[in-house]
């Protein structure tokens, strides 16, 4: 689902979380790729609890670098690339050390799915892909997602031109 997504020829750099899918995907088309920090400490975290003394050492070792890492990464000057990353590629030029900014654009449609326990057919899946997705345009945009949503079925039950979604050029 990812390939069909991305593409075979998938050319850019890859944020993830630890799952699975998204390591499999990055492994059989060397895909260059990036694990998320906020995941790892989250991770780190539930090491630490296990309890084993060798574990709990390094976890407690990690986030004081990660906090050191993420001021050096807000210290930066606009211009500036981003700090050199480790040698395996865990950062890179310009892209940020979290996907805080995807996790937050999904949030929503996440918990929406989790409280609707999501639709039964395809066109429902479809709709529902569809409105997330408009709405968190909106959003980002700064525009009203119900306004938006308004004016689309104003337009749909008077036959005229649906609401763009393209960002307007001051």
């Amino acid at each position: 689902m990812l390939a069909d997504l991305l593409g075979e020829d998938f050319g850019g750099i890859l944020t993830v979380d630890y799952y699975s899918a998204n390591r499999s995907f990055a492994r059989r088309h060397e895909v260059q790729t990036r694990y998320c920090w906020s995941h790892l400490l989250r991770d780190v975290k539930f090491l630490r609890q296990l309890g084993r003394p060798s574990l709990v050492r390094w976890a407690d070792g990690l986030p004081a670098i990660a906090r050191q890492l993420f001021r050096a990464w807000h210290r930066r000057t606009p211009g500036r690339s981003a700090p050199r990353a480790p040698a395996d590629g865990a950062m890179e030029a310009g892209v940020e050390p979290t996907n805080d900014a995807t996790e937050r654009a999904i949030r929503q449609p996440v918990l929406q799915r989790r409280i609707t326990q999501g639709t039964r057919g395809e066109r429902g899946l479809r709709w529902c892909e569809r409105a997330w997705t408009a709405a968190a345009t909106c959003t980002q945009q700064g525009r009203s997602a119900f306004r938006f949503f308004r004016d689309a079925l104003a337009a749909y039950l008077t036959n005229t031109p649906a609401p763009s979604l393209l960002p307007v050029n001051p």
